[in-house]
Order: structure tokens, then C-alpha cells, then sequence
């Protein structure tokens, strides 16, 4: 990372690798502390809003929602998605 990336606070973490797209995030849906990530499967942005924990696509900003059975190796290991 450069010196280019930073948080609002000034400071660049990992976490904030795309600060355009968490602040982005903060505004169309109300999150605070939101966080880029990306994955094998795609861009994703995660944040919280009145303590619930929530997931989005960076590319389309959709919602993301943990499947209601477990399915693939989570469903073998016993575990929700």
C-alpha cells in the first residue's frame, strides 16, 4: 500500500485498501466502520448498521445474505454459511 491509501483518520490500514468504496458504503446505507475485501468470487464490502453486521458486493452494491441451509463443505462440516 502507498501512502496514497489512507483512512479518513489519516492513518492506511489493510482494511481500507479502497477508501472511495467504503465511504461510498457509509453513505448509501448508513454503515459505520466499513471495510474493502477481495476475494477469489469478487469485491466486497462489509460495515454495520445499528449493530447488525452487513455484507455487500463492491461492483453492483447488493446485499449479500447467508444462505438460510447450509450448502457445499459447510454443509459436509456441519456449519452455516
Amino acid at each position: 500500500m502507498t501512502a496514497r491509501l489512507q483512512s479518513r483518520a489519516g492513518r492506511y490500514t489493510p482494511w481500507r485498501e479502497r477508501p472511495d468504496l467504503c465511504d461510498e458504503a457509509e453513505r448509501r446505507f448508513g454503515l459505520s466502520g466499513a471495510v474493502y475485501r477481495r476475494f477469489q468470487e469478487g469485491e466486497f464490502v462489509a460495515g454495520d448498521r445499528n449493530g447488525r453486521h452487513l455484507l455487500y458486493c463492491a461492483r453492483t452494491w447488493t446485499l449479500i445474505e447467508p444462505s438460510p441451509e447450509p450448502i457445499g463443505e459447510r454443509a459436509e462440516q456441519g456449519r452455516l454459511l
